[in-house]
C-alpha cells in the first residue's frame, strides 16, 4: 500500500497559520499516513499518561486514615479522590475508543488500498477519532513531533541503536507493504558491499562476522568483499555505544557503522545486522503490520516505544513477499519488555488456530529472507554460490528462449581457484556478443576478465589471482546445449607482496581434511616479513605430528625452522631475518578444527624514522609504540607523556579528571585517588562530565568506582559508566576513593568532577533527628527508617504503610525501624515474584521477636504462593535464627505481626532466586527462561539448574525453545 498522493492540513495546526495558504496541499480532502500515524501516536502517549495518573490515584486511595482525629476529613479527602478517578476512567475509555474507531477506519481505507477520506465530513470524522482529549497542541509542538517522526532507529533485539534519518515521500499506490527499503539509492551497486573490520575485535569475533557475511552469500547472489583503495562506500565492523546497530541500506557517505558490541556478538544477531546493511528494515515496521502482530505498549520499557514505529509506506516494498513471522529481522516476543515474563509483541492467530506463530528467531535465514533479498537485488534465478572446496556444475538451455546465469566461486584467504571447462556448445558470434559463457577474476560484473568463450572449442584451464570467481552465461535465444564445469580450491603458492592475510583452507569452519598449503612470502629489499596471528585453533598434541603450522626463515623447506605450532594458543609474532618467509600448514584425514588466521606485512625498524615520541619509542611488527619514563604516562595521542593519574590529596576543593581528558582516554588504564578531609568532615563529589563505555549495571569494561574509608573499612559507595551523568555522591567519613579502570578495547572521552569538603552537622547528636540523618552541602536532612514517615517537623517519624512489591531477583528486606526495636501493633507484607520456571529463597540473617512457644503474639508467616491461601511454610519468632525457606513456583508471600506489648529488634532477610524447579504442565503454553536476569545478563558461571515438568496422566509434554545462545563447545563437554 502506498501513501495517497495528498496532503490534508488539519485544522488545530491550521489555526496559527491561516493567513499562509501555500502549505495545504490543493486536494483537501486527502490525509496523509505519515500524519494519521502522528495522531495516533499522539493518543497513544495519552493513554500511557492517564493510565499512569490513574494508577497512582488508586495508589493513594488504598492508603488508609490511621488516626482517629483526623479520620473525618481524611475520608472527605477520600471521597474527592474517588471522584477524580471516576473522571480519569471515563476519560480514559474515550481514548481507547478514540483509538479502536481510528484503527478500524484505517482497516477498511487499507482495504480500499488508499487511506483517504471521502469529502469534508469524513475527513472531520477521522481527525475527532485521533484527536488528543486533552485540547489542541500549539503549532511548535505538532512541527516537534513531526520531525521527530522523520528519524527512523534501527537496532537488534538485545541492544540500543543509531540513528537513522529517513525523509517521507509520496509512493505509488500501487507499491506493496514489505520490510524492505523502497529506496533504490540504498541499495549496494551490483550487490557487492566492502568491508573493513576494526582491529580491537579479537580473532573468533572476526570469524564471527565472516561467518554471518558468508550465510548471506550462501543464499543469495550479494557479495561481501574486503575494502580496496578505489571503494568509497563501505561497512566498517566496531562497537558504539549504541551496541548492536546499522544504518539501513548504503548510506553513501564513505564509510558507515555496523556497531556490533560486546553482547551483540552472536551469530543470529550478525547475520541480523548484515541484514539492516543490506536493506531489511525490521519486520514489524512494516505498514500493514497490525494485521499480523499485536503491540503491547503498556509492557514496552519507557523510552523504547519507537522501536515499535510504523514505518510509512514510502519507505518499504513488498516485492511480493507476504509478511514473515520466521525473518530473522522480526523482534521476538518479550524485545524490550519491561520484564523478561511480559509480551510486547503478540503475532495474531490466523484462520481458527490456536497457536500463535513462532517470532524472532536468530538461527538463521528464512526461506522469506532468501526470497526477499534476491528480489531485492534481482537476482537470476539460474546459478548459485559456491563455497566448498571442489564441485561440478553445469547449464542446458530449457526452450528458444534468453537465459542469463551467474554463478559465485568463494574459497578462503590463501587459496586460488582453478576451474576446468570440460563441455562448451554455444552458438558462435562475432566476439562472442550474443551467446556466451564469461569468466571474471574477483567477485562481481566489474571485476577483470579472466575470458568470454562461445561455440565448442574447450578453453584452456582458468586459474584465478584471489580467492573468487564469477561467470556468467548469457544466451539470446535459448541456442547450443550449454557447458559443464569443474574447479578445486587450491591453497599455497608464490605471495609477492607487501601485506596481507594467510587462512587456513575454509576458514573460519573448519579446515578440510589432508590438505597441505606451503606460502612462499616474499617482501621487498631492505625489509623483512613479520606475522601476527588472530585466531589460532589447530588439532593438539604435545609435538604437533598431526595437524600443525610450520614456519621457516628464509625462501624453502631448507630453511632454519621457527617453529611448529598446533593447539588452541595464538602463538607470539613472528620475525624473520631477511625478506622472505616459509609457511606450511599440514592437516591429516581425522580431526578438523577452525584453523588459523593471520596477517603478514613487510617490516623495519621505525624508530630510525622520524617517530614523535615524546620519551622513548618502541619498535613493533609492522609498526612502532611510544612509552614513557617513570613517573609520567602516555597522552591517548599515542606520542605524548604526561604526570601519571592517581595520588593523594588533602584540599578542601578540586578537580578530577580521567587520562587524556578531553581527548580519549587510553587503554588498560588504573588510577586511584585518595582524597582526605579534615575530621567530622564529608565530601562530596560532583560529575561535570561523564563518557565512559559501557551501559549495563556491572560496568565490566570500563568504569569509575567511588568508595569511603580505608583499608578493610573501605565501603563501595557505586559504580558508575556510560554517558549518564551519576548524581552527586557523599562520602561516608571523611575519605573518599576514586578508582578509574579502563579494558583494552572502547575508549571515550572520560570524565571530569569536582569534589568539596563539608562539615558533618549529623555528627554532633545526630544532628537532632529521630531516625536517620543525611548530611547534605552545607546543611542535613532526616529520614526514617523502614515503616514510618518524616513528621511535619523535619526531625521526627511517625508510622506509615508497611506493603511491598519485589519484582528483584536478590536484594534485602527488614521489618520496621530495624535496626532499632519494630514498633506494635504492626502488620507488614511482602510479596516476592520472579521469572517463571525459578523460585524465591529466603535466608534470615538477624532474627529477633518476641518468643512464644506458638508464635501467638509477634511473628513472620511465610507462604509458598501470591497469598495467604497459599500452603505456609513457617511461623517464626524468638530468637533462633529459622531455617532458610525456598518457594516450589515463582512466588512468595510473608506477613509480619507484632501486638500491642513486647518489642525486639526485629529481624532483616535476603531474598534471591533459585534456578530450577518442579512444574505441571498445562493446556495453556507456559514460559521457561534460563535464568534470574534473562533479557539483560548473560547467566553466572557455576549454575546448575533442574526442572522437571510433569503432565496429567495420559497427557504428553511439549518442550520448543524460543531462543538458544549458550557456549558452544564440541559434544556439548
Amino acid at each position: 500500500m502506498g501513501s495517497p498522493p495528498g496532503y490534508y492540513q488539519p485544522k488545530y495546526l491550521l489555526n496559527s497559520q491561516r493567513s499562509s495558504k501555500k502549505n495545504i496541499h490543493k486536494n483537501k480532502n486527502q490525509i496523509s499516513q505519515r500524519e494519521i500515524n502522528q495522531l495516533k501516536q499522539k493518543l497513544l502517549h495519552e493513554k500511557s499518561e492517564l493510565t499512569a495518573l490513574l494508577k497512582k490515584k488508586r495508589k493513594e486511595l488504598r492508603s488508609g486514615c490511621k488516626k482517629q482525629k483526623d479520620r473525618k476529613s481524611c475520608r472527605a479527602s477520600k471521597t474527592s479522590e474517588r471522584q477524580q478517578i471516576k473522571k480519569l476512567r471515563v476519560k480514559l475509555r474515550k481514548v481507547e475508543r478514540r483509538l479502536r474507531k481510528g484503527d478500524r477506519w484505517l482497516r477498511r481505507a487499507h482495504k480500499r488500498r488508499g487511506v483517504r477520506t471521502k469529502g469534508r465530513k469524513n475527513k472531520r470524522n477521522l481527525m475527532r477519532m485521533f484527536r488528543k482529549t486533552r485540547g489542541k497542541k500549539s503549532l511548535a509542538e505538532d512541527q516537534q513531533l513531526d520531525n521527530t517522526t522523520r528519524r527512523r532507529r534501527v537496532r537488534s533485539s538485545d541492544e540500543p541503536a543509531s540513528t537513522i534519518t529517513t525523509t517521507t515521500t509520496s509512493a505509488r499506490k500501487s507499491r506493496k507493504k514489505r520490510a524492505a527499503t523502497a529506496k533504490s539509492e540504498r541499495l549496494w551497486d551490483y550487490g557487492v558491499i566492502p568491508y573493513m573490520i576494526e582491529a580491537n575485535f579479537s580473532g573468533a569475533t572476526k570469524a564471527l562476522f565472516k561467518l554471518g557475511m558468508r550465510h548471506w552469500e550462501n543464499y543469495t547472489c550479494i557479495t561481501f568483499k574486503e575494502k580496496e583503495p578505489e571503494d568509497q562506500h563501505y561497512i566498517l565492523f566496531s562497537e558504539r555505544t549504541c551496541g548492536c546497530c546499522s544504518f539501513v541500506g548504503k548510506a553513501g557517505n564513505g564509510a558507515q557503522v555496523i556497531s556490533i558490541g560486546k553482547n551483540c556478538d552472536k551469530f543470529g544477531i550478525v547475520v541480523h545486522e548484515l541484514g539492516h546493511v543490506i536493506g531489511f528494515w525490521h519486520e514489524h515496521t512494516r505498514p500493514d503490520r497490525d494485521y499480523h502482530v499485536q503491540i503491547i505498549y503498556k509492557n514496552i520499557m519507557p523510552g523504547q516505544e519507537y522501536n515499535f514505529n510504523m514505518l510509512p509506506p514510502s519507505d518499504v516494498n513488498s516485492l511480493g513477499e507476504t509478511y514473515d513471522f520466521g525473518s530473522i529481522m522480526h523482534y521476538a516476543q518479550n524485545t524490550f519488555a519491561r520484564d523478561a515474563s511480559l509480551d510486547t509483541i503478540l503475532p495474531r492467530r490466523k484462520n481458527g488456530v490456536s497457536k500463535r506463530p513462532e517470532i524472532g528467531q536468530r538461527r538463521h535465514l528464512s526461506p522469506g529472507d532468501i526470497r526477499q533479498a534476491n528480489k531485492l537485488y534481482r537476482c537470476p534465478t539460474c546459478g548459485k554460490t559456491m563455497l566448498g572446496a571442489s564441485d561440478t556444475f553445469s547449464h542446458t538451455p530449457k526452450g528458444n528462449r534468453p537465459e542469463l546465469c551467474r554463478w559465485r566461486i568463494s574459497a578462503t584467504h590463501g587459496e586460488k581457484i582453478v576451474l576446468n571447462i570440460s563441455r562448451l556448445e554455444l552458438p558462435k558470434s562475432y566476439n562472442c556478443e550474443r551467446d556466451y559463457l564469461e569468466v571474471r577474476d574477483g567477485n562481481y560484473i566489474k571485476s577483470p576478465l579472466l575470458g568470454r568463450y562461445c561455440g565448442d572449442a574447450i578453453p584452456d584451464t582458468l586459474t584465478s589471482s584471489g580467492y573468487r570467481m564469477w561467470l556468467e552465461y548469457r544466451t539470446q535465444n535459448g541456442g547450443g546445449n550449454g557447458f559443464s564445469a569443474a574447479y578445486e580450491a587450491i591453497c599455497g603458492g608464490e605471495i609477492l607482496k607487501d601485506e596481507g592475510y594467510l587462512t587456513s583452507p575454509n576458514y573460519p569452519d573448519s579446515y578440510r581434511a589432508n590438505k597441505v598449503c606451503i606460502w612462499k612470502i616474499t617482501v621487498g629489499v631492505d625489509f623483512t616479513v613479520a606475522l601476527k596471528f588472530q585466531s589460532f585453533e589447530i588439532e593438539n598434541h604435545d609435538r604437533c605430528v598431526y595437524d600443525y603450522l610450520e614456519v621457516r626463515d628464509g625462501p624453502n623447506e631448507d630453511s632454519p625452522l621457527i617453529g611448529n605450532y598446533c593447539g588452541y594458543k595464538i602463538p607470539e609474532d613472528i620475525k624473520s631475518t631477511g625478506r622472505h618467509l616459509y609457511v606450511k600448514f599440514f592437516s591429516d584425514g581425522s580431526v578438523q578444527k577452525m584453523g588459523f588466521a593471520a596477517t603478514f606485512v613487510k617490516e623495519y625498524d621505525e624508530c630510525e624514522d622520524e617517530h614523535g615520541c615524546d620519551h622513548v619509542c618502541v619498535n613493533t611488527l609492522g609498526s612502532y609504540m611510544c612509552s614513557c619514563r617513570i613517573g609520567y604516562e602516555l597522552h591517548s595521542d599515542g606520542k605524548r607523556c604526561e604526570d601519571a593519574c592517581g595520588g593523594y590529596i588533602d584540599a578542601e576543593n578540586g578537580t578530577i579528571t580521567s587520562p587524556s581528558y578531553m581527548d580519549l582516554y587510553p587503554p588498560n588504564k588504573n588510577c586511584v585517588w585518595q582524597i582526605v578531609a579534615p575530621e567530622d568532615h564529608k565530601i562530596n563529589i560532583n560529575f561535570t562530565h561523564f563518557d565512559l563505555e559501557g551501559n549495563n549495571q556491572e560496568c565490566e569494561y570500563d568504569s569509575v568506582r567511588l568508595s569511603s574509608g580505608i583499608g578493610k573499612d573501605l565501603k563501595l559507595l557505586g559504580v558508575f559508566c556510560g554517558y549518564t551523568f551519576p548524581a552527586p555522591v557523599t562520602s561516608e567519613g571523611n575519605t573518599l576513593r576514586i578508582e578509574f579502570n579502563s579494558d583494552n578495547s572502547v575508549q571515550k572521552t572520560g570524565f571530569s568532577a569536582t569534589f568539596t569538603t563539608d562539615k558533618d552537622e549529623c555528627a554532633v547528636l545526630n544532628g537532632g533527628c529521630q531516625h536517620i540523618c543525611k548530611n547534605t552541602v552545607g546543611s542535613y536532612q532526616c529520614a526514617c527508617h523502614n515503616g514510618f514517615t518524616l513528621h511535619d517537623d523535619g526531625h521526627g517519624c511517625k508510622e506509615g504503610g508497611c506493603q511491598f512489591e519485589i519484582g528483584s531477583h536478590y536484594g534485602t528486606i527488614t521489618s520496621p525501624n530495624y535496626p532499632e526495636y519494630y514498633p506494635s501493633r504492626k502488620d507488614c507484607v511482602w510479596h516476592f515474584t520472579t521469572v517463571p520456571g525459578h523460585r524465591i529463597r529466603l535466608r534470615f540473617e538477624v532474627f529477633e521477636l518476641e518468643p512464644h512457644q506458638e508464635c501467638t503474639y509477634d511473628h513472620v508467616l511465610v507462604y509458598d504462593g501470591k497469598d495467604s491461601n497459599a500452603r505456609q511454610l513457617g511461623m517464626f519468632c524468638g530468637a533462633i535464627m529459622p531455617d532458610p525457606v525456598t518457594s516450589s513456583g515463582n512466588r512468595m508471600f510473608m506477613l509480619f505481626f507484632s501486638d500491642a506489648s513486647v518489642q525486639r529488634k526485629g529481624f532483616e532477610a535476603i531474598h534471591d532466586t533459585v534456578c530450577g524447579a518442579n512444574l505441571e504442565a498445562t493446556a495453556t503454553p507456559q514460559k521457561l527462561v534460563s535464568h534470574a536476569r534473562y533479557g539483560d545478563h548473560h547467566y553466572d558461571n557455576g549454575e546448575n539448574c533442574e526442572w522437571k515438568i510433569r503432565a496429567k496422566e495420559g497427557h504428553g509434554i511439549l518442550l520448543r525453545f524460543t531462543a538458544f545462545d549458550l557456549e558452544d563447545e564440541a559434544e556439548c563437554g
